[in-house]
């Protein structure tokens, strides 16, 4: 066990990317922040946050220029919605979501640093990162819940507003992504398997500082992936929206 996230990814998208022989070789360091914290603790040379907030509901493309930071990015058929049990950070706006058909966002700048507060957790809700076309990360959410978070109460159910503890089953909590020896320009959001992929306070930018606790997970060898691919789909939650 170690605490650093080398090749491309965890699980089923470690698995997908490396049998399609199109990732390259990657450093990550994924971490995540204490209960209750909706924005990283990260600091950074600069960065940019987007919230979603007053933008029209509904699936739209636009491009964000994440607070009127120096970076910008365009979002791809991304369903806005207006906060309730499953998103909205603090209890209030809107959030994010991939619908049954994902999205993506595409940077008109090199970074090195993504994180977003995820609400309403999902195995299977897929987060691709990739520099010039070429994947250079590949996370499944179910890592998160399974390496940290599922056995910490403090992370079940939404933490703020009008539907605090509603959602029990589920967890809420912001991620910090740190690519640590390159850059990456677009993401790429799926739901593979029709569950939501609720999210919000997306935060781009170059990192200066880590912040969180990082995430410790074997480095499985190649032979080895193909069952940890069907073992996450064998383990996956699905959970219909109300």
């Amino acid at each position: 066990m170690n605490n650093t996230i080398r090749s491309v990814a965890l699980g089923l998208g470690f698995a997908m990317a490396g049998m399609a022989g199109s990732a390259q070789a990657a450093t990550w360091q994924l971490t995540y922040e204490a209960p209750g914290v909706v924005n990283t603790t990260s600091t950074f040379t600069s960065y940019g946050v987007e919230t979603f907030d007053g933008l029209a509901t509904g699936t739209q493309t636009y491009t964000s220029t994440y607070g009127g930071s120096p970076y910008s990015g365009t979002y791809s058929k991304v369903q806005v919605l207006g906060f309730d049990q499953y998103g909205g950070a603090g209890g209030s706006g809107n959030y994010a979501n991939g619908n049954v058909s994902g999205y993506s966002l595409s940077l008109a700048t090199d970074v090195n640093y993504f994180g977003f507060w995820l609400s309403a957790l999902n195995t299977g809700n897929v987060l691709t990162f990739k520099q010039n076309g070429q994947v250079v990360g590949v996370f499944d959410a179910g890592n998160i819940i399974s390496a940290a978070v599922q056995s910490n109460p403090a992370y079940k159910g939404n933490p703020a507003g009008l539907h605090k503890g509603k959602v029990m089953d589920a967890e809420y909590v912001f991620v910090n992504f740190y690519l640590t020896d390159g850059y990456f320009d677009a993401l790429s959001f799926a739901t593979p398997y029709g569950t939501g992929f609720e999210s919000d306070n997306h935060t781009v930018g170059i990192y200066a500082t880590q912040s969180g606790t990082p995430v410790s997970v074997p480095e499985p060898g190649m032979a080895s992936l193909l069952a940890l691919g069907l073992a996450s789909m064998g383990a996956l939650r699905r959970r219909q929206r109300a």
